[in-house]
Formats: structure tokens, sequence, C-alpha cells
């Protein structure tokens, strides 16, 4: 940890998450609030780039994803750290609570609390300018916090990419998620489920993140499965629509 970090308020944070959008999100946030960002894609990777740091300019904190292919949640915490020793912070984040966090220093939610962060950092906590998180709309297709959040930190050329993004990795998963379905692959259902659902909270994608976490519970009556993956498909469209709405400028 250099003096610098510890003094500014600002710190280096490793990302781990198998995501790319809800890892880029993740990273943009962080940078967003000065924070230094790595980022890794998986357990070996984030290892990997461990090696590469020097003794004495390891991160201060490491975020690591919770549903990883592979290498990942307190297995790979804990040979993080043994790696970095008992000065780094190694924090849980999921989109959902998991069922231990073993080996971690705390958990943070999807989408990404920077106050929750702070505190768990030992930051102090810096208002953003936006107004106060209020209850959101269950039924909504859109978390209009989180999409200010995410306007407050990009151009809106960089927020309709991060939208089309999202929108075609729902579409590229879909049939994927139908094929795993009727072949009864329920790890490779609720693995996808899930990277959709984490990717959809990041950017305010409300509808379509609830459908995945149906979806990710992997267990159905006959043609419930079937109708989740039509209603996600439905949900990503309406997205869609949004998306064309607001780079016409009717509702950005």
């Amino acid at each position: 940890m250099t003096p610098s970090n510890q003094g500014n308020g600002r710190r280096s944070i490793l990302v781990v998450d198998d995501d790319p959008i809800s890892r880029e999100l993740v990273a943009l946030l962080l940078g967003s609030e000065g924070h230094r960002v790595t980022k890794a894609s998986n357990g070996r990777d984030a290892l990997d780039t461990i090696a590469k740091f020097a003794d004495d300019d390891k991160p201060n904190a490491i975020l690591i994803d919770m549903k990883m292919p592979g290498l990942s949640g307190g297995r790979l915490a804990e040979r993080l750290r043994n790696r970095v020793g008992a000065g780094v912070r190694i924090l849980a984040m999921s989109a959902s609570e998991p069922a231990s966090t073993a080996h971690f220093d705390g958990f943070l939610r999807k989408p990404i609390d920077t106050a929750a962060l702070a505190h768990l950092l030992g930051l102090a906590v810096q208002s953003d300018g936006l107004p106060p998180t209020a209850t959101a709309d269950p039924s909504a297709i859109m978390d209009d916090t989180v999409f200010s959040k995410l306007k407050s930190m990009m151009p809106p050329a960089a927020v309709n990419e991060i939208l089309e993004a999202c929108i075609q990795d729902i579409r590229h998963k879909v049939p994927m998620m139908a094929v795993h379905l009727q072949a009864g692959e329920w790890q490779e259902l609720r693995q996808a489920a899930h990277t959709i659902k984490g990717g959809s909270l990041m950017i305010g994608a409300r509808q379509v993140s609830a459908i995945a976490s149906e979806l990710e519970l992997g267990s159905y009556q006959p043609g419930e499965g079937l109708k989740f993956l039509e209603e996600l498909s439905s949900a990503c469209e309406e997205l869609e629509r949004i998306l064309r709405d607001r780079k016409a400028g009717r509702l950005w």
C-alpha cells in the first residue's frame, strides 16, 4: 500500500469478474471515484495478475465476483490471501446474497453502491450529487437511479454502447439457454442466467434482471423454463426500445 493511496482516499483495486459488461462497469464506477483499477477476467487471471505486482505496490483491495466458472468464491479468496497477506481487503461481490463469505472481508451487492464500498475500505463517504436512492418500482424496465449514475460517469454515446452490449449479450445467450434447458444442463443454464442478472443490474435493467433471477433458480414446472426465456426476450426488446427512444432524444 503506497502512502499516497492512503492519504488522498484513493485506492488501487483489482476487479475480478468473468462477465465483461459487469467487469467494465465496476471498473468505470471505481475509476470515476478516483481509484486506480486493474482488471482480471477469471480466477487464474487474477492470480497471474497479482504475481506481476511489486511487493510494495500490491492493490489495496480485491473485488471478486462470487460465481465464476473454475476457480472462484472462497477458494480464490483464500489463494489470493496467501499471495497478498492480511493488509489487503478482499471483498465478495454478487447480484445475490452468497451462502457464505468465508475468506472475505466484506460483501458488495451489484449494482455496486459506492458508499458501501467506501465504508468497507475505511474511507469517508462522499456525496455524488445525485438525489437519494428511492425504492425502485420492481415492474419498471429501467432503474432510473442506476441509469442516472451511468449518465454521470460517461457521455451518452458510451451509455448507449454499454446498453447495446448488454442487449447483444442477452440475444446471444437466450438460444444457448434454450439448448441447456432442453438438455437438462442446469449448471450451464444457471451460470448464463446469473451472468445476465449481474450485467443487467449494473446498467439498471431491472426487468431483465428479475427474469434472469427466476431462470437462475433452475427448477421449473413443465414449460415454465421456456416461458421465462420468452419473457427474457420480450424484456430485451423493451430495453432496446428504450435505447432507441433515448438515442432519439425523447427520454434522455
